[in-house]
């Protein structure tokens, strides 16, 4: 399984060993992408320029897993772009900082099966 990384930063150890845990018994390959967006250049045309260095598939028939940027409109760009040439959403890696400033795992929210169930909601 391939993990695109957007946040920004390589993961600290312990959060790849937790994603290792999470995804137990898939084969992972964790490529991290530099993100370095300028707020005085339209937002959108950078992202395509960023997701076009993506080596991992993103359309390869099995349901992308990412990690996104702290930065929103960032975040939305990218989930706007995956959807577009995937047509689903991602699986999303949440990390937070635990007391030693240091990057870890929380969740893996699955953005495809959460739109499918909001669809009840119509």
């Amino acid at each position: 399984m391939n993990i695109v990384n957007f946040s920004g930063h390589e993961l600290s150890d312990i959060a790849v060993k937790q994603i290792e845990e999470k995804f137990a018994g898939q084969d992972l390959v964790i490529e991290t992408i530099k993100v370095g967006l300028s707020r005085s250049k339209p937002l959108f045309t950078q992202i395509i320029g960023m997701m076009r260095n993506v080596k991992t598939n993103l359309n390869s028939g099995s349901q992308p897993v990412v990690i996104l940027p702290g930065l929103p409109i960032a975040a939305a760009l990218i989930l706007a772009y995956i959807h577009g040439v995937s047509g689903r959403f991602p699986k999303v890696i949440e990390l937070l900082r635990n007391q030693d400033s240091i990057w870890e795992t929380h969740d893996v929210h699955d953005l495809e099966f959460y739109r499918h169930g909001s669809r009840k909601d119509r």
